[in-house]
């Protein structure tokens, strides 16, 4: 029974008792004043329980509210854990747990600013015919990285392993790639970004406490790469005409690659929100040639609207216009 309702009956039953006692035709003039006094008193119960009905449907209401609407703020989606795992092989002096750790901290450099794309689990095996990433996925779906590292040479180690990661993140595929050296040259981005990173990171929160020491490490390895890479007297874009016709014959040429690689890691040091950009790169149909231009063109088309000024400002780099 509701509490309107309720209040309902009792000020029925409390009117009816009231008209009952005006009814009595007064005896004297005292009569009449007690049962004025009495209807006043009368009155004034009513309001006061009016307010109290009032206050209590109140307090149901807002029960009943709390528990239907939905939550206006939700917990924020908690980011995939990556598997790694490292397989048995020639490491050298250098422990798997450690070697994990590396991989793991150089991964994260870049993940973090990717936190709801999905990755399958990695394997990663010691082989001389790395680094690199084989095609498709092993037995388990596992995607399988080789590293050609021996020993405990953390910064190469975190060097191979992000350079093989952003192929990851870039959709890698097996096809007739002609821009595949820009693919290559991303990727040497990504390693050179996740090492200057983690030269931060680990000065205070390294895998193990007593690696601190190697951060400095980390990054002079990262700045020995950039050494002399930068294109004498010219533009890259003026760079990319001299030498477009031989990174479209070989996309592995890594003195080339890293001219580009340190024109597109200022570009990410400077917006690494934009790195979910690379994860809509290479969609389009393997059995196409694309010019360079095209490819852009496929890739600023394919990126969420955030992204794509971060894509304008590479095609700028090549005095390529994309926004079309």
């Amino acid at each position: 029974m509701s509490p309107r309702y309720l209040a309902s009956i009792l000020l029925t039953v409390i009117l009816g008792h009231t008209l009952a006692e005006a009814a009595d035709p007064p005896s004297d003039q005292g009569k009449v004043e007690r049962l004025e006094a009495r209807v006043r008193q009368l009155e004034s119960e009513l309001k006061s329980l009016r307010e109290q009905f009032a206050a209590f449907q109140s307090a149901l209401d807002a029960k009943a509210g709390k528990q239907t609407t939905p939550p206006t703020q939700r917990e924020p989606k908690k980011q995939q854990a990556l598997e790694i795992q490292i397989l048995a092989g020639d490491w050298g002096t250098a422990p798997a747990p450690n070697i994990q750790a590396v991989c793991r901290s150089a991964a994260q450099a870049i993940r973090k600013y990717v936190p709801d794309q999905n990755i399958d689990p990695i394997s990663v095996r010691q082989s001389p015919q790395g680094p690199m990433v084989i095609y498709g996925t092993g037995s388990a779906g596992e995607r399988r990285v080789l590293l050609n590292v021996k020993g405990t040479y953390w910064a190469q180690f975190a060097f191979q392993f992000a350079h093989e990661f952003c192929h990851i993140l870039c959709n890698y595929r097996e096809a007739q790639n002609p821009n595949l050296w820009f693919e290559e040259s991303l990727c040497e981005t990504a390693s050179l970004f996740a090492l200057r990173q983690m030269a931060e990171t680990w000065k205070t929160n390294p895998p193990y406490t007593n690696w601190k020491s190697y951060a400095s490490a980390l990054d002079d390895y990262a700045n020995d790469r950039l050494k002399n890479v930068q294109p004498q007297g010219m533009r890259l874009a003026e760079w990319y005409r001299q030498h477009a016709e031989a990174l479209r014959r070989t996309g592995t040429d890594r003195a080339k690659n890293q001219v580009v690689a340190a024109a597109l890691l200022e570009l990410l040091e400077d917006s690494p929100q934009d790195w979910p950009a690379v994860t809509h790169l290479n969609r389009w149909d393997k059995n196409q040639s694309l010019a360079f231009s095209d490819y852009l063109l496929d890739w600023y088309r394919r990126v969420p609207d955030k992204h794509k000024p971060f894509v304008a400002k590479v095609g700028e780099l090549f005095d390529i216009e994309l926004k079309r």
